[in-house]
């Protein structure tokens, strides 16, 4: 008896101070204020897709180049579709920031992409093709796969593709 009346006082305090704390900071239900209407967005837009990059920044318009010819081309079975390797040779030496550029909505089951690189401003050398050789990835779902018979990636001298089973 002597240790119940303590405990059923101190749940009888604690609980009586919830009231206070329902319109309290400390209470998450507050953190965020209340909805409100606003005009739904034009159409076309997508309000999910910032218009600026990360910390406000305008978003940078990449100026990549097609590389000169395409090594390898792999489509790998993921769980929930397919991840595309390939492989390239640039031009010349320094070429980085490596990008799969789709080349517009897939026709006749034909998804096309260009494997896209920046190269360095200053002037590099030519050297071997090991030292040239650049490596991007992209991974498809299987929406994104549905209707597609063929994959292609197109580079500055050539082209290479791979079928789906």
């Amino acid at each position: 008896m002597r240790r119940v009346i303590p405990a059923l006082l101190v749940a009888t305090l604690t609980l009586s101070g919830c009231g206070a704390v329902r319109d309290s900071w400390v209470n998450p239900m507050n953190w965020f204020g209340r909805s409100r209407a606003e005009a739904p967005p034009a159409e076309g837009v997508n309000p999910l897709i910032p218009k600026r990059g990360a910390m406000n920044r305008p978003v940078a318009v990449y100026g990549g180049v097609p590389v000169e010819s395409i090594s390898e081309l792999t489509a790998e079975r993921t769980p929930g579709g397919a991840m595309i390797r390939v492989t390239g040779v640039a031009t010349r030496e320094g070429a980085h920031d490596v990008r799969l550029i789709p080349l517009g909505v897939p026709e006749k089951g034909v998804l096309s992409y260009a494997l896209n690189v920046i190269y360095p401003n200053k002037k590099t050398a030519r050297a071997g093709a090991p030292a040239r050789t650049v490596t991007a990835a992209i991974a498809l779902t299987e929406q994104q796969l549905d209707g597609i018979k063929t994959i292609r990636v197109v580079g500055e001298t050539n082209a290479r593709s791979v079928k789906r089973r």
